[in-house]
């Protein structure tokens, strides 16, 4: 299975505690990070009365993408307020505006976002034939019932917590690509790789005590109970024979 290359770029400032070396790091059978994430200024101010950038003028600002594809991940609104446009049929821009300040109250990285939309435009990359589609061009590969599914469409942007804890392929995309001849070996292999792309272990230890919450007391008490017997042993063995 050949690779997808890859580029990642800012455009301007992201957002705080954004970790750039989790994306490049990032390990996958179906496409490479090429070289590090680079910042690019913006250039332009902004088009629409609520400060968003129109398409034409985000892609007036990108550098030439010399790679399958690129990914320019910024901070500001985007045209008509979608998180993510498709600029042309090498370059998409996406935006954490609003979201990083969904995402984080969730404990949810807001790198899993990025990993979300890459596997994402990978699939939408190798069903175009190898390209990206304009956003004004039709297409049918989201749908707007949430399923924490790669394309579920997003409408109400609070929604996005569901698809960047452990996304999926639902089945009907799922078998819509295969159609489209995308290989079985692609859309498995995107299926094992996506479950990834989780919360840190500690967040998922406390949900999972939270929906357990009778687990959680019983390993209390025999937490409590084996402290104590370790506490008891501790002071026979050798405190006590230090104070004698």
């Amino acid at each position: 299975m050949t690779k997808l290359k890859i580029k990642v770029i800012s455009w301007g400032q992201l957002p705080f505690k954004f970790d750039r070396s989790k994306i490049e790091n990032w390990k996958s059978d179906i496409f490479e990070i090429v070289g590090a994430i680079e910042t690019h200024q913006i250039n332009k101010g902004s088009d629409g009365e609520f400060h968003e950038y129109y398409d034409q003028t985000v892609l007036d600002d990108m550098p030439d993408p010399d790679c399958d594809f690129m990914v320019a991940m910024t901070n500001v609104p985007l045209e008509n307020n979608w998180y993510s446009r498709r600029l042309a049929d090498k370059i998409v821009c996406f935006s954490f505006f609003e979201l990083a300040d969904i995402l984080r109250p969730n404990n949810i990285p807001l790198e899993n976002l990025v990993f979300r939309l890459l596997y994402a435009y990978s699939l939408i990359y190798k069903r175009f034939r190898n390209r990206l589609p304009s956003s004004t061009e039709p297409t049918n590969f989201t749908h707007a019932d949430t399923r924490q599914c790669l394309f579920d469409f997003n409408g109400i942007k609070s929604e996005i917590i569901f698809s960047t804890v452990k996304p999926t392929l639902c089945d009907e995309c799922y078998f819509k690509l295969q159609q489209e001849k995308v290989s079985k070996e692609t859309l498995e292999t995107i299926r094992k790789e996506l479950k990834k792309v989780d919360r840190p272990f500690y967040y998922r230890l406390t949900d999972f005590f939270k929906e357990k919450p009778f687990i959680a007391f019983g390993l209390s008490a025999l937490l409590a109970i084996f402290l104590g017997i370790v506490g008891s042993v501790i002071y026979d063995t050798w405190i006590k024979e230090l104070i004698k």
